[in-house]
């Protein structure tokens, strides 16, 4: 048997084989203050008390205009969300009931994480086949006010027949596992890896998968899918709290464009913004890819979100439109796949705590509504 792999370094001082913290009391926000000084402080507080959720949402107020103060909490719930998939537990901060998962299904959902180098494959074997062996049928179109997660839970109620959990889109750095996670950035990516064990199928920092022989970056037409996802933390809007009842899903890192370039042009009359034909034509041919690694790996149902976006209107407008273009009309008939194909737009502050105004999220849900012709659904869409 080939040799696990070893870490050049544990994260935040925590080895694989940690002790199982044996902690009853939560910390007060006090304590939390005084623990921000230093990663060794903080490693500690994790071990020594459970989480608090208020008393970190109390710090977090406190943090909208301190940088500093809102990256190290964040690195207080990355620190814990480590310890929890290491040791295979938490504890909830309400009832002190300890919820237990199996770190083996942890290490498998490492194990069979893919690493997708290009979209070759897709061509060969979807676009010259369109929907050939599926049912007939059209995908339900649904723009939602509301988390991914809290989307995809609600998938899972809608189609308790589908052999596999909704497909979660990952808006990826590309060049780093996980972004900006280890000081506290405050992306879709990083907020994600820090309510689930995404981190170790993107990084795996601790070698739970010994034949992995792909590294970053990101491929510009490729992407990581990560099965068997754990999420077991709440939203950062929510404090991070542990969740009474961990949910599996699977998620889909592809990396977005940055920098995108745009010209005035003359569309339809009008002088504008648009994104240059050429990046325009690779967007779309990125989003082929990340709804056909959901449909390689038997996903009928999928959840995007506002990728592509830069804060421009016309932008805006465009990445929507390609969006259309893409599930409607695309070679790999996308639309006769799925169910469901569904766009979580948050709008209220959807960059967790972030100073992105919830009018400027409203402006992206409303944009993709018109665009695909439906109404802006909450959680109670079904």
């Amino acid at each position: 048997m080939k040799a696990r792999r070893r870490s050049a370094k544990s994260l935040f001082g925590f080895e694989s084989d940690m002790p199982t913290p044996r902690a009853y009391n939560a910390f007060s926000a006090d304590e939390l203050r005084d623990a921000l000084g230093s990663e060794e402080e903080q490693a500690r507080l994790i071990r020594s008390y459970v989480f608090d959720q208020d008393a970190w949402m109390e710090l977090f107020a406190e943090s909208r205009k301190n940088p500093v103060l809102k990256r190290a909490l964040r690195i207080v719930v990355q620190m814990g969300t480590v310890c929890a998939t290491l040791t295979g537990q938490y504890t909830l901060a309400y009832t002190q009931e300890e919820i237990l998962f199996d770190r083996r299904r942890l290490e498998k959902s490492v194990e069979k994480t893919i690493f997708y180098a290009s979209d070759e494959y897709f061509i060969s074997v979807f676009r010259n086949n369109g929907s050939a062996g599926w049912t007939e049928g059209m995908a339900a179109i649904r723009i939602v006010d509301a988390d991914a997660i809290d989307v995809s839970e609600k998938l899972l109620e809608l189609r308790p027949d589908h052999a596999r959990p909704p497909a979660v889109l990952v808006f990826g750095s590309k060049g780093s596992p996980g972004g900006g996670y280890k000081r506290g950035a405050g992306s879709q990516e990083e907020e994600l890896v820090r309510r689930s064990s995404l981190l170790h199928n993107l990084e795996d920092p601790y070698g739970f998968d010994p034949a992995r022989a792909w590294s970053y970056p990101l491929p510009e037409f490729g992407g990581i899918y990560s099965p068997d996802v754990i999420v077991f933390r709440d939203s950062e809007n929510d404090g991070y709290g542990f969740r009474e009842e961990p949910v599996y899903l699977s998620f889909i890192n592809a990396a977005p464009y940055t920098n995108v370039h745009v010209d005035e042009v003359n569309h339809f009359g009008r002088k504008t913004n648009r994104i240059v034909e050429e990046t325009a034509r690779n967007y779309r041919r990125k989003m082929e890819v990340i709804l056909n690694i959901a449909r390689d790996q038997g996903h009928q149902s999928i959840v995007l979100g506002a990728f592509g976006c830069n804060g421009s209107q016309t932008v805006t407008q465009q990445v929507a439109q390609m969006w259309k273009e893409v599930i409607e009309t695309s070679p790999y008939a996308f639309r006769e796949f799925f169910d469901d194909i569904t766009f979580a737009l948050p709008t209220e502050s959807s960059r967790s705590g972030d100073e992105s105004p919830g009018t400027e999220n409203r402006s992206i849900a409303e944009t993709f509504a018109a665009t695909f012709g439906v109404k802006i659904d909450t959680l109670d869409f079904f």
